[in-house]
């Protein structure tokens, strides 16, 4: 039950440290990538307290139910902003990283939830600090690329298995969303992960 507790309290405090950096610069970029950070930290946890999915599947499932219906009135003002359902998204991908368990190594479902909660958060800091804007560029990208090769360097074996799962899953990021460049109309925090998670559970199939 201690897990549960730990997974929640993080959970919590990326939602919460998120808004009270938002009210205090107004920076919803900053906000966003501090609740992706902290998420990460829980989703990392999750591998090491936890040996079934149901609990930490459950547990993203009523952050995502919560955020489903806090959205509109913009509780978590940290994350959250009318017309925009990308913390929705961050939820339910996370939860079914998790679901993924069941079907492909924990190892994969968990490094596939980090590329979106660590890879994505840092290009988009990356790109605000080097273009001053979220635009996504090369610079942002590579840094996410990076970041995603190390996660999977650190969890997935073999490793050139999570390295092709890095490549898809900062692809997906780049020409995903609704950028005016973007080539898929699905928000990242969708395709990033789970298109990285149904490649690597395929060749891990595969091979």
């Amino acid at each position: 039950m201690y897990a549960v507790v730990i997974i929640s309290s993080l959970a919590g405090l990326s939602l919460l440290s998120s808004s009270l950096l938002y009210k205090a610069t107004k920076n919803f970029v900053y906000s966003r990538k501090l609740a992706h950070f902290i998420s990460g930290i829980a989703i990392l946890l999750s591998l090491y307290l936890f040996t079934s999915p149901i609990f930490p599947f459950l547990l993203s499932l009523v952050f995502l139910v919560i955020l489903s219906a806090t959205h509109t009135r913009e509780v978590f003002s940290g994350v959250q902003k009318r017309g925009r359902l990308s913390e929705v998204y961050f939820a339910l991908s996370v939860s079914l990283c998790f679901l993924s368990w069941y079907v492909v190594d924990k190892h994969i479902g968990t490094a596939a939830a980090l590329f979106l909660a660590w890879g994505d958060g840092i290009t988009g800091l990356i790109r605000v600090f080097t273009v001053k804007t979220h635009s996504k560029d090369w610079r942002g990208s590579l840094g996410c690329f990076l970041v995603c090769a190390l996660i999977s360097v650190l969890l997935v074996s073999p490793i050139w298995i999570g390295i092709v799962g890095a490549a898809v899953g900062t692809l997906a990021e780049r020409f995903s969303g609704d950028a005016e460049r973007a080539l898929v109309r699905i928000d990242d925090n969708l395709a990033m992960p789970l298109l990285s998670l149904a490649v690597m559970g395929a060749l891990q199939v595969l091979v």
